[in-house]
């Protein structure tokens, strides 16, 4: 959790420092993502705050819509009292974003984001490791970018997800809190 703070507090200080630039026309952009991941609801008493990555691929089909895909993986500590392992989240994602552009142009610009996620929760311990099946589930997200170069943006996310991983009886329910960077090719 240090590391992420760390993480995100230099982002915002990358933030307040850049320089507004203008959006570019292609249509492809390569994004990744680092953050927390809050576990709440049955999932919260079993996990601890994991840490998460994500990267993908972005297709603008115009200037306010873009189709993304992706791949995710996350890493939680048991809550006391339940052993000394940790889980794992991993999947795929896909989905529609939404931008809200300025129309003078500003560097500044709103967007959300929904998709479907297809991930796989495991358990490891001192026993070994146990994976569930890949399961369906949904995300939803928001956040800002902010253009720091002509083809590179940053990006504070908030995010929800939530899947059945069909291995207990509880859903993998999460808040996502991070900060993305995008380069468009």
């Amino acid at each position: 959790m240090k590391k992420t703070s760390c993480g995100i507090l230099g982002a915002l200080a990358l933030l307040a420092a850049a320089q507004p630039a203008r959006a570019q026309g292609t249509p492809i952009s390569i994004d990744a993502r680092v953050g927390a991941v809050l576990p709440f609801g049955d999932w919260g008493n079993l996990a601890r705050t994991g840490t998460e990555v994500r990267g993908g691929v972005t297709f603008h089909a115009s200037s306010i819509i873009g189709i993304y895909g992706g791949y995710g993986w996350a890493r939680y500590d048991t809550e006391s009292g339940l052993g000394d392992g940790h889980w794992t989240e991993q999947g795929f994602n896909a989905g529609v974003n939404a931008r809200i552009v300025p129309r003078d142009g500003g560097s500044l610009v709103p967007f959300f984001r929904a998709g479907v996620i297809v991930h796989q929760l495991s358990a490891t311990d001192a026993g070994g490791t146990v994976k569930g099946d890949h399961k369906v589930g949904v995300e939803v997200g928001t956040g800002v970018e902010f253009q720091v170069r002509p083809r590179i943006t940053v990006m504070p996310t908030v995010g929800y997800s939530q899947f059945d991983p069909g291995v207990a009886n509880f859903d993998v329910t999460n808040i996502h809190l991070g900060v993305g960077a995008s380069f468009r090719i």
